[in-house]
């Protein structure tokens, strides 16, 4: 197999390029290993930590305005529903 036509001019254009973008070092940085491994535990030491911090054992998340919230919604429902309330529905639909 042979390398195309245009390889050889682009490798000795690359070589005579002095300088270096930013792009580049960025890439040269991210992809160390050094780098990668600390980044890495980096974010398993943040998870562990979120974790760690969470008050209870998560079941207690919810707040009082959240079950009021949510008995309201329920009472209104079941009332709407309700046997006893067709009485009200079928007053109004003949007034």
């Amino acid at each position: 197999a042979q390398a195309p036509h245009f390889f050889f001019t682009r490798l000795m254009a690359r070589v005579k390029r002095d300088e270096i973008t930013m792009w580049e070092r960025t890439i040269a940085f991210i992809t160390r290993p050094a780098t990668a491994f600390g980044g890495v535990a980096l974010v398993i030491v943040l998870n562990v930590a979120a974790f760690l911090s969470q008050p209870g054992n998560g079941n207690d998340n919810t707040t009082q305005a959240e079950i009021t919230t949510t008995e309201e919604y329920m009472l209104a429902t079941a009332s709407d529903y309700d046997d006893d309330n067709n009485e009200v529905y079928a007053g109004a639909d003949k007034k």
